[in-house]
Parts: structure tokens; sequence; C-alpha cells
């Protein structure tokens, strides 16, 4: 991930099929412990945040993601495909 002045970040999957830019307005971010996100990251635990959709850009690679459940409800997950 990389800064792209002081409100905006970039980033994408270790593949690359999917570029993002998304606003430095986080409503959260944490780490998770279960088992699932240590053997997904080799590691003790799997950072993440949560923001609001329309502050998050996919600007290359829209066709490489799901989304489950409703695009605008709260409980929806985007993931890289």
């Amino acid at each position: 991930m990389s800064v792209e002045g002081p409100e905006r970040f970039t980033g994408g999957c270790l593949c690359g099929a999917v570029q993002y830019k998304v606003r430095d307005e986080f409503r959260y971010a944490m780490n998770c412990h279960c088992s699932q996100c240590r053997r997904a990251t080799g590691s003790a635990f799997k950072p993440f945040g949560g923001i609001e959709r329309d502050k998050f850009t996919v600007a290359t690679g829209a066709e490489n993601l799901s989304i489950d459940g409703t695009p605008d409800s709260a409980l929806s997950d985007t993931h890289w495909a």
C-alpha cells in the first residue's frame, strides 16, 4: 500500500488483478486472531478495516471481485476472486 497525498491510499491484491484507492477515513481498524485469519496470513493475526463503499474506489480489476450479501448492506463483504 502506498500513500497518495495526505488522505488517499492505493493498494491491491498480491497477484495484481485488482488495484484500489481508498480515503483515509476508516470507521474502524482491528486485528482478527481467529484460526481462518491466522491460516490466511501465516501469522498470529490479520489486520483489517471498515469503510463506507463510496470512499473505496476500484481502479482496475473490478471484474475480479465478488460481493457477498447486498451491495448496499452493512453486512456485505467484498472479496478478491
